[in-house]
């Protein structure tokens, strides 16, 4: 421990750690009322707006997926190959979600390309609106799918990697794509396509990939920095 740790029993302050991430949850905002507050000048009042909608309303999402052309052409879907370069370099993506269909919508409209191929896995504890809601989503493109096995996905378990392999083994019916990159419905890329595909041409077939070690922690003590 460094001098900014702090020691805390565990077995006296659980209570309160998983006070304070329940506070939080209860306190999230959406934009759309952040916005209108700012708006009004009513900063002070953001904690007293009622807690986001955790579906972001799947149903909506889902009904206006029921006319694909109308819905890719209003969301400005990209519905050919960019460039000779993307369009021999088709690369392949798993997506993890669990909520929020319209982030997740936003995330498959910003790395769609007609080359690419898409598996979108559903945690197993999603509602069945949200499950219908993704099954209507990829309905609409053809390289967009839904996991052939659902998994039970809980951080720091199993069930991310078994998740992932769900997707891959999916993904391995395709024998096109170059590179697969893993991503979860909370993501958002930083580069376009084209970008990302001369990032992988320079990998020349090497993976890249992040890895941390945990450190043991004495199961006694809640170190916070």
């Amino acid at each position: 421990m460094d001098k900014y740790s702090i020691p805390v029993s565990l077995s006296a302050d659980e209570k309160k750690v998983s006070q304070i991430f329940s506070d939080i949850e209860k306190s999230r905002l959406s934009c759309p009322q952040v916005c209108s507050s700012l708006i009004a000048g009513k900063e002070a009042n953001f904690i007293q707006c009622p807690k986001a909608d955790d579906e972001n309303n799947p149903t909506a999402l889902t009904s206006s997926t029921q006319n694909c052309s109308q819905f890719l052409k209003y969301r400005g879907y990209i519905l050919r190959s960019m460039t000779k370069e993307e369009e021999q370099f088709p690369v392949a993506f798993s997506i993890l979600v669990y909520c929020c269909p319209h982030q997740v919508e936003a995330l498959l409209r910003a790395i769609y390309r007609p080359q690419n191929y898409y598996c979108i896995h559903i945690d197993s504890k999603s509602s069945g609106t949200f499950k219908k809601c993704m099954r209507s989503l990829a309905d609409c493109l053809p390289n967009v799918f839904i996991a052939t096995k659902m998994e039970k996905v809980k951080w720091g378990n199993f069930g991310v990697v078994a998740a992932e392999l769900s997707c891959m083994k999916d993904l391995l019916r395709y024998k096109k794509w170059k590179y697969l990159i893993n991503l979860t419905g909370q993501e958002f890329p930083l580069k376009t396509n084209l970008q990302i595909v001369r990032i992988l041409k320079i990998l020349n077939g090497a993976n890249d990939i992040n890895a941390k070690i945990i450190p043991y922690v004495n199961p006694f003590y809640f170190v916070s920095i």
